[in-house]
């Protein structure tokens, strides 16, 4: 059986401010083809707008396989905010707008910590018009840069914490803990809308995405070989049962097998498969008694 390279997994990216994700990642996988001397795949996970900078989770070779089945759900930023005015855009990129019927005076440092606390829990936001996000197929963004009147549709949200950095009016920094599809820039307006001043954000730096930390990364410029990494249980919210490299090679053939007992873990409809040392292989599913491959990926043993 043909086995891809060892290359395989995660890595992850420290994304400058100034170019897309998708840009970020392209230099990346242009270094790792040069380390390498051959072609790989690559693909991330999480979008981070031009604006913004820090972490980004992408996947190498036969890892992009199982991209989507990984705790991406809750992402940690740190999050510079303008208080005194509106922006089109609601960052620091747009059109700035004044406020109608702004306050006379400057937030307080006790009034700032009590509006962020309105914000712990589930809210409602409404995603900024100019975002990736598709209306009929087509972006948000460049419905809006077409002339089209874009209304966005609210979304429920969780926000799990909300810690003030610092306050020196105008700017505010806070570092906050929330949900997939939390929208960084909403939030920043929702919370210039509650101390009447208007704001927008400035800057944006993504440190956490599941059990991934900006503390881990690299730079495009600085990659290694060895900084490709092999994926883990902790990366996934699936159980882990180990097989042998018979079972593996079965797996990759498409092939079943009956393990000699059934644990605890192989009860679950989807469940991890993997190595002694706990390497992640891919994915499988129990059915009558047998384990079949879900999506595996063929890597060297």
């Amino acid at each position: 059986m043909n086995m891809t390279p060892k290359q395989s997994g995660y890595i992850l990216l420290q994304k400058p401010k100034g170019i897309s994700s998708f840009y970020a990642m392209k230099t990346a996988q242009k270094k790792l083809q040069t380390l390498w001397g051959e072609k790989i795949k690559m693909g991330h996970a999480g979008t981070l707008d031009p604006l913004a900078q820090g972490l980004l989770l992408c996947a190498i070779n036969e890892g992009t396989k199982l991209l989507s089945e990984l705790i991406t759900d809750d992402k940690k930023y740190t999050a510079t905010i303008f208080l005194g005015k509106n922006s089109s855009t609601d960052d620091s990129e747009g059109d700035l707008e004044d406020i109608e019927n702004p306050r006379s005076d400057i937030p307080t440092l006790l009034e700032i910590e009590n509006v962020l606390k309105k914000f712990v829990g589930d809210i409602v936001q409404i995603p900024p018009s100019y975002s990736a996000l598709k209306i009929n197929g087509k972006r948000a963004c460049d419905r809006v840069r077409n002339g089209e009147t874009v209304v966005m549709k609210s979304r429920n949200v969780h926000i799990f914490s909300i810690t003030l950095v610092s306050y020196h009016f105008p700017l505010l920094t806070i570092q906050c803990h929330v949900s997939s599809g939390t929208y960084i820039r909403s939030l920043s307006k929702d919370i210039g809308a509650y101390l009447r001043t208007g704001a927008y954000l400035t800057d944006l730096i993504r440190t956490e995405i599941g059990a991934f930390s900006l503390e881990n990364a690299v730079s495009a410029e600085n990659i290694k070989t060895s900084d490709t990494t092999p994926f883990q249980p902790q990366h996934f919210s699936f159980p882990f049962f180990q097989i042998s490299h018979e079972q593996y090679i079965d797996l990759c053939s498409g092939k079943s097998f009956c393990p000699t007992q059934i644990p605890e873990e192989v009860k679950d409809p989807l469940f991890l498969v993997g190595k002694s040392d706990k390497t992640v292989l891919g994915l499988a599913r129990m059915h009558h008694n047998e384990i079949y491959p879900k999506k595996m990926m063929q890597l060297m043993w």
